[in-house]
């Protein structure tokens, strides 16, 4: 048995997520560019969907070709929808998205 091992995993589950560490730094306003902001949204939601939820949003692209994805993945809808509005690279409604984002995490918080 390792000596160190239970700290460093005690260490380790203290950190905050990559996903809402981002998060912070967009409702702080260090992200002031269109393309900036929208990429730190995007990675925001594609990093807490692989840490959180466990789900590739990359293979939402697939499924999506397939004409597949709705019957697939019917519970995280509105996430892929917004995964996808993201990849249009929007500009002007950084606050809106961000919103949309912070309201779909919060849900999958309480969910």
């Amino acid at each position: 048995m390792w000596p160190f091992r239970s700290r460093a995993q005690k260490e380790a589950s203290a950190e905050i997520p990559r996903w809402c560490r981002i998060l912070q730094e967009l409702e702080a306003g260090e992200a002031d560019e269109d393309a900036h902001y929208v990429d730190a949204l995007r990675r925001c939601l594609v990093w807490y969907c692989n840490d959180e939820l466990q789900v590739d949003p990359f293979l939402w692209l697939d499924l999506a070709e397939l004409g597949e994805g709705d019957e697939v993945d019917e519970e995280h809808g509105e996430l892929r929808s917004l995964f996808f509005e993201l990849l249009h690279s929007p500009t002007g409604r950084n606050a809106e998205l961000r919103t949309q984002l912070v309201k779909l995490i919060a849900h999958g918080a309480n969910a």
